[in-house]
């Protein structure tokens, strides 16, 4: 039976500075800034006044496709920690239910070109590979306007926004928007959280900083899954390809949301010649509901390091025809490489 584990247990605490967090990082706990948004009649500012100390750590682990049906028990599981070996708290088996929580940009560059025509057919392809008791929500976004536009519910295309009234305007704050999709996601009741995030990344408005958003964000133990509509690439990549020429003032901005969302146990799509948005969407979904999570608690006393984090198959646990897939593919656990906290806390 899968225990259902604390996503995210924190605890608040003023401090008059935060720890930087570097985007590079793959990481699950940290202190750092925490964001309260505050909303006024001239604009919706975002300040810092707590930090936040994570005291689990969320370690999304995904089994190669050959074996991703499989349904492993925590015992089929070794956890080890800077080389110590760690006891799981908390364990998470594939999920039944889904909920995604889709952030639409609907800021003026994204009117440019067939970038509104590409997030259609990506809500479209979405709802279709959703089951009937999975939950949709869409939220739409620019400068400084964050709108549920639908909020949670069965993908029952009458009780959704209609796509084709989607249409941009505006700046763009992708980074404040991101800053939303913890507390969206908590108001699911499913057993599995996804945020899919469709922007070209031309971010020119935030008020967020990047640091303290990856905090809040890897500690909510939420995935996000970005659509990068910014410029035409033909494969399905979690990293920018090397060598290619940068595109004017959307790259960087696109290249941190790849980052939050390779922290945060999610992936990157771009459509192309070969990856469309059906094909996309079942990819998605698929990863979203065969990932596993174990969750370990750290302590929030101890000085903030990296920690190198390993998921390894106990042979002796695990099905003999998953260890014969194993290894007869080569293939190996995906899983986080490390994270910045407190040392884990083990119980005597």
């Amino acid at each position: 039976m899968a225990i259902q584990a604390p996503r995210a247990v924190v605890r608040r605490i003023r401090l008059s500075t935060c720890l930087p967090l570097a985007l590079t990082s793959v990481a699950a706990a940290a202190c750092a800034g925490f964001v309260a948004a505050q909303e006024s009649d001239e604009t919706r500012r975002i300040g810092y006044r707590e930090t936040v100390a994570v005291q689990w750590v969320g370690v999304p682990v995904e089994l190669p496709p050959l074996v991703a049906q499989e349904q492993l028990p925590a015992e089929a599981f070794a956890l080890t920690v800077d080389g110590r070996p760690v006891p799981i708290h908390d364990f998470e088996g594939p999920a039944r239910e889904l909920a995604l929580i889709v952030l639409q940009d609907l800021s003026g560059s994204m009117g440019l070109g067939s970038k509104i025509d590409q997030s259609r057919a990506i809500f479209e392809a979405l709802l279709a590979q959703l089951g009937e008791q999975d939950e949709v929500s869409v939220v739409g976004f620019s400068e400084r306007t964050t709108e549920v536009r639908v909020p949670l519910a069965v993908p029952d295309r009458r009780h959704h926004d209609d796509p084709g009234a989607w249409s941009g305007w505006g700046k763009t704050a992708v980074l404040d928007a991101l800053m939303h999709a913890p507390r969206l996601a908590r108001e699911s009741r499913r057993a599995r959280t996804g945020i899919v995030l469709i922007t070209d990344g031309d971010d020119n408005a935030s008020l967020v900083q990047e640091e303290q958003l990856a905090a809040v964000l890897q500690a909510s133990a939420v995935p996000i899954y970005l659509f990068d509509l910014s410029r035409p690439r033909a494969s399905l990549l979690d990293e920018p390809e090397s060598g290619a020429a940068p595109a004017p003032e959307t790259v960087a901005d696109i290249d941190t949301l790849v980052e939050l969302a390779r922290a945060t146990g999610g992936a990157t799509y771009r459509l192309g010649a070969h990856l469309d948005p059906a094909t996309a969407a079942r990819s998605l979904v698929r990863r979203l509901a065969n990932q596993y999570w174990i969750t370990f608690p750290a302590d929030s006393q101890t000085p903030t390091t990296a920690h190198s984090i390993r998921v390894a198959l106990r042979p002796d646990h695990a099905p003999r025809r998953v260890r014969r897939a194993l290894a007869a593919g080569g293939g190996d656990l995906r899983h986080r490489s490390h994270y910045l906290g407190g040392e884990p806390l083990i119980e005597p």
